[in-house]
């Protein structure tokens, strides 16, 4: 079997393709490889990208190198960062976690005539694919009220490669990690654009959480993303069923990227959510509570922790709202979780 050389139509062809979903990872090759490419022989490879620009790299044993190691040693040598990067050869992608050998997916016997293409997407991108609904971005913002003004006048960050990494793992694990872009909003400024959308943001003791300093605050000067880990209605995983200083030791323990979500950040993750597709965190059913990290700073409750939840639609399919609990005693702990967040964007 013999490939030719890609040319620059082709590989836009392939690309276009890619980021379409249309060409998708292909089986292996079988051929046997030659005396010229033995295991152990180092060699130059070539590879171009869609801009044009052609590079080698020199590979130390042809034939039992892996995908993964080909495109983390090309990324390592071209300084890319914070994004993702596909291995395209003739109308087959290949990604950079593929840990099939380069024989197995190539012709090696023809590896010099074949040039193989990188292609390099944004690993918020990538994110997106992933997660699919659990990826709550611009769009939920843009539906939420925001305009295209306000939002193109804020710095977006880029999603760094630990945080890519870290989705798969939860992925791997069986786990419904959610990915949340927030910018930076209040919740007094989400609950005025929850109004002119006749979303209750809060079922009662609202009162109580405008009275403390977390409700006015506003953090836009750093717009961050959210990831949750599992699926147990917005909490912690194995969180409930412990008093605060537990959780708190079992997310150290069990989930050491992560740390408290604060109130500010628990209900943008809610109300975005919702906005998107209809989802309820932090539910009713079932009874779903969590700690965050803020206490609450004035009144009789001084010194007891923040919390919020029982979060719930009516059958008319109208949000009735976050409940703020105020008692320690309210509720068991099997219902009291922990709002643990990796806040993993940072400036490109």
């Amino acid at each position: 079997m013999t490939h030719h050389p890609i040319t620059h139509i082709t590989k836009s062809i392939a690309a276009v393709l890619f980021l379409c979903g249309l060409i998708t990872s292909c089986g292996g090759i079988t051929e046997e490889t030659t005396e010229a490419h033995a295991a152990g022989t180092p060699m130059e490879v070539s590879y171009g990208y869609l801009s044009g620009t052609q590079r080698t790299i020199r590979v130390d044993d042809i034939a039992s190198i892996s995908v993964a190691t080909l495109l983390e040693n090309i990324k390592a040598q071209d300084g890319i960062v914070d994004s993702y990067c596909s291995l395209v050869v003739g109308e087959c992608t290949y990604d950079e976690d593929d840990g099939r050998r380069l024989k197995d997916v190539l012709d090696v016997a023809t590896i010099d005539e074949a040039q193989l293409s990188i292609i390099v997407m944004s690993n918020a991108e990538k994110a997106q694919r992933m997660l699919g609904d659990d990826y709550v971005g611009l769009e939920a913002w843009q539906k939420f009220g925001i305009s295209e003004e306000e939002i193109a006048a804020v710095e977006l960050p880029t999603l760094p490669d630990a945080m890519l990494a870290e989705i798969k793992r939860l992925q791997d694990l069986g786990q419904q990690p959610l990915l949340v872009l927030d910018l930076g909003y209040s919740i007094a400024d989400i609950e005025r654009l929850c109004q002119a959308q006749d979303i209750n943001l809060f079922s009662y003791h609202a009162d109580v959480l405008r009275s403390e300093a977390c409700y006015q605050n506003r953090e836009t000067d750093s717009p961050t993303c959210l990831l949750l880990p599992g699926s147990d209605h917005g909490v912690l995983p194995g969180s409930r069923n412990k008093c605060v200083a537990d959780q708190v030791q079992y997310m150290e323990e069990t989930y050491p990227l992560y740390e408290v979500g604060g109130v500010r950040e628990l209900v943008t993750i809610v109300m975005l959510k919702y906005i998107q597709d209809g989802t309820v965190l932090f539910s009713n059913h079932p009874c779903t509570l969590s700690n965050c990290k803020e206490y609450f700073e004035a009144g009789h409750w001084k010194g007891y922790p923040i919390r919020l939840g029982g979060n719930k639609k009516e059958a008319s399919g109208s949000l009735v709202g976050l409940v703020v609990v105020i008692r320690f005693f309210d509720y068991p702990y099997t219902e009291v979780g922990c709002f643990a967040v990796w806040r993993g964007f940072r400036q490109g």
